[in-house]
């Protein structure tokens, strides 16, 4: 890899970060109405709880899994408010998504607010009220901090984590032939981006939506680890509530293996 190729990427990093922070300052619009969700008398109406809840999630970033674990925690909505959430949210990844391919990345997040809801609606029908057990915690953050300065130290991480995913690609691409090599192993890649979504975290996950992005990755392989991930939203429930946390990434795991695999099948 020459000079030249690595000033493409860091022009590329730029442009990505500028449109991130535009749309993140979006978004901090919308936070302060979020953040007045977790008084709002809409969750006294149960059966909006997980509709509701998938809408939150979709928010980029993780505000509204904050929010959602924190009336969680506070036995305001029950775990399928929660799992809700936790399928249509995506965390910071959801802003990388946005940037490079927004067509695709609002048709998965539409995608991923109906299954939340129609899984959301399943564990109620199936295990009925089912608040937290154990007393609140009081360690679930309720709202993040908001305004310019935050939103561009935020792009600035989030199109770090990109530019370190384009960079490796990049590198990997002048030695291994990855179209060749994602072609012939699209369904372990699906199992590899379970794995991947396993971590409680933004930023692992880049390298998926980077991969789609440059024509290297079939799409149900990015929905398999944009569903079983939720960013940074999931480390709040694994303090408020560690049961309900493997039971919500084990039936992410199962719903994202089965959406990847047969999403192959017409690929």
């Amino acid at each position: 890899m020459d000079f030249s190729q690595l000033a493409d990427i860091f022009k590329e990093a730029l442009i990505l970060t500028a449109v991130v922070v535009g749309i993140m300052l979006l978004v901090d619009l919308v936070r302060t109405y979020t953040g007045s969700l977790a008084e709002s008398g809409i969750w006294k109406r149960k059966r909006w709880t997980v509709p509701v809840a998938a809408l939150l999630g979709a928010i980029p970033g993780c505000i509204g899994g904050y929010v959602t674990v924190s009336l969680y925690d506070k036995r305001v909505v029950p775990f399928g408010a929660v799992m809700a959430m936790a399928i249509a949210t995506m965390g910071d990844e959801t802003f990388m998504m946005l940037a490079m391919f927004p067509k695709t990345a609002m048709i998965i997040l539409a995608g991923a607010v109906v299954a939340g809801i129609v899984i959301g609606y399943a564990c109620a029908a199936i295990k009925g009220n089912d608040y937290k057990v154990s007393a609140p915690t009081g360690t679930v953050p309720d709202h993040e901090h908001t305004g310019w300065k935050h939103s561009l130290l935020h792009a600035l991480k989030v199109s770090a984590w990109a530019f370190f995913a384009m960079l490796v690609i990049k590198i990997a691409g002048c030695y291994i032939d990855l179209e060749l090599l994602v072609t012939g192993n699209a369904s372990i890649l699906v199992v590899v981006a379970v794995l991947i979504g396993l971590i409680p975290v933004s930023g692992p996950h880049m390298i998926f939506v980077t991969m789609f992005a440059q024509g290297l990755l079939p799409l149900p392989v990015l929905i398999a680890n944009c569903i079983v991930q939720e960013g940074h939203a999931g480390l709040p429930l694994i303090a408020s509530d560690k049961k309900a946390f493997v039971r919500m990434k084990l039936i992410k795991c199962i719903l994202a293996l089965a959406a990847g695999w047969l999403g192959l099948l017409f690929v």
